[in-house]
């Protein structure tokens, strides 16, 4: 009696410390429907505290995905999750448009949220996204971007400051450096990895290199 006691308080000890883990399984989903024949799609909504609402649109690894948010609290963000749940766009860190050529078939997620003052004041805040999917131009079966050739020059296209990290990944890799839009780089390498990215060399200053997603890029 003892023993299947000690077995039954065992097991609820980790269906309680497993709870985290499958939190996310209770959050609201919702298709981002798009009418036939149509490349875009759009969805509305409201975010309060730590709640969300995952939107789901499905499509194909070379296609190319514009996500734009916007929102009624400039704290409300937006995250881009592909179909194996790695994060390819963080928008507390990279803003309100997402563009990228999609890595895999499948089930992407596009999950707002709150941060700050909006989030802690568990009042809701009104959203709108807008979804387009569009032909690639990448060649992902080689991982090489056609046109970032390792030698040629790019430049950087997000908006204020982009980030250049330690490595080609968001969650494994460091800030080690910050580049402006308008900056003349020059390309190392570029590699596939939940996305494109590419390691860029600074025209006028060697010692600025860092990886950045090739979504961020345009070639010169």
């Amino acid at each position: 009696m003892m023993k299947e006691l000690s077995v039954c308080l065992l097991t609820c000890v980790l269906a309680i410390g497993a709870t985290p883990i499958w939190a996310e399984t209770g959050i609201p989903q919702k298709d981002i429907v798009f009418k036939k024949g149509a490349s875009s799609g759009s969805a509305s909504g409201k975010v309060k505290g730590n709640n969300s609402i995952d939107y789901l649109v499905r499509a194909k690894a070379g296609q190319r995905m514009t996500v734009d948010f916007k929102a009624a609290k400039s704290a409300a963000y937006f995250n881009v999750l592909s179909p194996n749940g790695d994060a390819l766009f963080v928008g507390s860190s990279e803003g309100y448009r997402y563009m990228g050529e999609l890595p895999a078939d499948g089930v992407y997620t596009i999950r707002p949220y709150l941060m700050g003052a909006a989030k802690s004041s568990h009042k809701d805040v009104s959203f709108t996204i807008k979804v387009n999917i569009a032909a690639g131009q990448t060649n992902i079966s080689s991982g090489k971007p056609a046109n970032f050739a390792a030698g040629s020059y790019v430049e950087i296209t997000a908006k204020g400051q982009t980030k250049l990290l330690s490595g080609p990944s968001m969650i494994d890799s460091s800030a080690i450096g910050d580049v402006s839009e308008g900056r003349l780089m020059k390309v190392l390498e570029c590699v596939p990895n939940d996305g494109l990215w590419c390691e860029l060399e600074a025209h006028s200053d060697a010692k600025l290199r860092g990886w950045v997603q090739a979504r961020h890029l345009k070639a010169k």
